[in-house]
């Protein structure tokens, strides 16, 4: 009888080893993959990519832009709005640096829509979000905030071309007249 009880004892140790390696792996995944997401990346292939791109000299890819064509505004909410709806990301800018940039995208558009008939207004509430958030960014290499200064840099210089182009289709219009 000392015999089986032995064999289950070692039994229960074995699937003890067995369960505690499990855990193991899967906290180690997880930490790996939080840092991964930290430093910009959402697997670890993203990261090895970045570092042959890197390791050949290739050039760093553009920060997340709009598929909008810049040429066509018939009004400037029209324009914004199309620009914002239509982000696209490198493969650089991925993990909590993409959802600070889609956090700050989606969050003014909706205020967008809001304020369509006052975008002094909406321009204003932009500038005044990035001199907060421009502060955090100085003091820590958070991802999530390098994503929102970004899109809030980006959605004030879409503002301003959509500006400069409006006068321009004015002046435009009143030459043909």
């Amino acid at each position: 009888m000392p015999r089986d009880r032995d064999k289950n004892n070692n039994h229960d140790l074995i699937n003890d080893l067995v369960e505690l390696a499990d855990q193991t792996i899967s906290t180690v995944k997880d930490n790996v993959d939080e840092s991964l997401k930290k430093s910009g990346y959402d697997n670890m292939g993203e990261l090895l990519s970045d570092g042959i791109d890197r390791a050949f000299g290739k050039r760093k890819p553009e920060k997340p832009y709009s598929t909008h064509s810049h040429n066509v505004i018939t009004t400037r909410f029209d324009y914004m709005k199309q620009v914002m709806s239509n982000i696209q990301y490198g493969r650089r800018y991925r993990g909590y640096y993409r959802d600070g940039y889609e956090n700050v995208i989606t969050t003014y558009l909706q205020e967008l829509e809001t304020y369509k008939d006052d975008l002094e207004f909406f321009e204003s509430s932009i500038r005044h979000e990035l001199s907060k958030v421009a502060k955090n960014v100085r003091n820590s290499r958070n991802k999530y905030r390098e994503g929102q200064k970004d899109a809030l840099e980006y959605i004030l210089s879409e503002l301003q071309y959509s500006k400069s182009q409006i006068m321009r289709k004015i002046q435009r219009e009143l030459v043909k007249k």
